[in-house]
């Protein structure tokens, strides 16, 4: 999806503040679109996970971790 290309971008260039809204908004719109248990919502929580590990919040990354099984 456009918005998680787009937030894996910003990580790259370390434009963090940015990168947590579109990885959101992305999780949002694949959970509405294909459900809370679909393929995209777990690759999206997964990511989510990823972000919040780089940046050092565990707490969130454990919890997209297990969302994302």
């Amino acid at each position: 999806n456009l918005l998680s290309n787009y937030s894996n971008l910003l990580i790259t260039l370390e434009d963090f503040q940015n990168v947590e809204k579109y990885k959101l908004e992305a999780l949002s719109i694949s959970k509405r679109i294909k459900g809370d248990k679909s393929y995209d919502a777990a690759i999206n929580n997964f990511q989510l996970g990823y972000f919040y590990k780089l940046i050092g919040q565990y707490d969130l990354a454990i919890n997209y971790y297990q969302e994302a099984k």
